[in-house]
């Protein structure tokens, strides 16, 4: 099997990109950072999700040139951490949808025709998108995302593809460090486990839902989040 990892370079992604090795996929990333395990990839694209020319040039070389795909899994995710509502710019936005939201249309939209037969698409959205967050610009688009992954389930369920979400809580990133040291200690206390999520928690969750023998759950949101219900 084949997979597209978008987002593939660290935390959750580089989590599922261990996860798929293992299994024996041939892993595909899509990174503007260089990954740590290149031995893991079969293919690796270097990509700025920012610059839509880049991303549409990335969706045709995959077109002209990959072999079919089984999964796609969108994790790749960005914000302006410490930016107040009233001080927040169309730009900052723009930066933020293109990363989150825009690029994951561009791909999906691209490459489903690659996923022949069937095939899974997981994109990685946020709790944020259900109760909001501080980072409101964040948690705007990953209810986006939340929305697209619905309706992609819907026009793709005719095509035997398979499209859903997980939706984390806190987890142990980079993303995460740059958050303010108040919002990070609020976070701490949120979930029923009394602590952060590591990556690898979160790719369970990813290859349960890429699993072939995982055929009757289709667009639903998985939340991951040690039950944050506090």
């Amino acid at each position: 099997m084949r997979s597209l990892v978008v987002g593939c370079s660290t935390g959750m992604g580089a989590a599922t990109v261990r996860r798929l090795h293992r299994l024996e996929h041939q892993v595909v990333g899509l990174d503007r950072a260089d990954p740590k395990d290149p031995e893991l990839y079969a293919a690796f694209h270097k990509v700025d999700l920012k610059e839509e020319e880049g991303v549409q040039a990335f969706v045709q070389r995959m077109l002209d040139e990959s072999p079919p795909l089984w999964s796609i899994t969108y994790c790749a995710a960005f914000y302006h951490p410490r930016v107040p509502f009233e001080e927040y710019t169309l730009e900052l936005w723009d930066e933020v949808f293109n990363i989150n939201l825009r690029s994951a249309f561009i791909i999906l939209q691209g490459l489903a025709p690659l996923l022949e037969g069937g095939g899974r698409i997981v994109t990685i959205s946020s709790g944020a998108a259900h109760s909001g967050s501080m980072e409101f610009c964040y948690g705007a688009s990953k209810a986006g995302l939340v929305g697209l992954t619905k309706s992609l389930a819907r026009n793709l369920a005719d095509r035997k593809i398979q499209v859903n979400s997980v939706a984390p809580g806190a987890v142990n990133t980079n993303m995460m460090a740059r958050m303010p040291e108040e919002r990070i200690r609020d976070l701490q206390t949120y979930a029923l486990r009394g602590r952060w999520g590591e990556p690898d928690e979160i790719a369970v969750a990813v290859e349960w839902l890429i699993n072939p023998e995982n055929t009757f759950t289709n667009g639903v949101v998985i939340d991951v989040n040690g039950g944050g219900m506090r």
